[in-house]
């Protein structure tokens, strides 16, 4: 799959809001406020697309999400843009976490990677910070950014490839 540049995803939002959204968030730096709608918009690609499960994003990018609901017109034509054309839901997932083992939560959360990976390319070092699971797996499995990125892509370039067991 060809990765979505991320200047198509930020077209997809009107620059209005995403001052409005800065201003909510009380953010001075547009470059910074850019980026957390950037990761909100590929949480909701990726979640649209039909990702695996829940996986926690940070504050800042939930944060995004729930002004970009408020916002409910402009919401409901995103959601027609993304590929599930679909509206998506917000669910907390504090709701949803303890039905899952760790071993689940690791291999959801590994699912989500590749899928990212896949969609939009080897995630950078400093985006890592909007995606706390994938922070976690980065910790937890001693892998730094491009390890990240490398099994990413040996799942994705081998379909039939396994997780790894912790």
């Amino acid at each position: 799959m060809a990765s979505v540049p991320e200047h198509q995803l930020a077209a997809m939002i009107r620059h209005e809001l995403v001052s409005h959204i800065a201003e909510k968030a009380n953010v001075t730096d547009m470059a910074e406020m850019q980026v957390r709608v950037v990761e909100c918009l590929k949480y909701l690609t990726l979640s649209s697309a039909g990702a695996r499960g829940p996986i926690p994003v940070s504050r800042e990018v939930d944060e995004v999400w729930h002004q970009l609901i408020l916002e409910t017109k402009e919401y409901i034509n995103l959601c027609s843009l993304l590929p599930g054309k679909r509206l998506l839901h917000h669910t907390s997932l504090k709701r949803h976490s303890s039905i899952y083992s760790a071993e689940e939560r690791l291999e959801l959360w590994l699912s989500w990677l590749t899928s990212y990976v896949s969609y939009f390319g080897p995630i950078q070092h400093d985006r890592l910070k909007y995606w706390p699971a994938l922070e976690w797996i980065s910790k937890r499995m001693d892998w730094d950014i491009d390890k990240l990125n490398k099994f990413a892509q040996s799942i994705n370039g081998d379909p039939g490839g396994s997780f790894p067991h912790t």
